[in-house]
């Protein structure tokens, strides 16, 4: 891995830094408000 990791890196194969501080932004998955705001079965937990 140590020798493996850095050959990839210099082909562009696998990223030398991340581009956000979340693991949602990591995964270039969208951001939600929040899991609560689901729909009406998580509202109704909420009461």
């Amino acid at each position: 891995v140590e020798q493996v990791v850095p050959i990839l890196q210099k082909r562009g194969l696998l990223r030398t830094d991340y581009t956000g501080t979340t693991l949602r932004e990591h995964l270039g998955l969208p951001y939600q408000n929040g899991f609560l705001e689901a729909g009406p079965a998580a509202s109704a937990a909420v009461r």
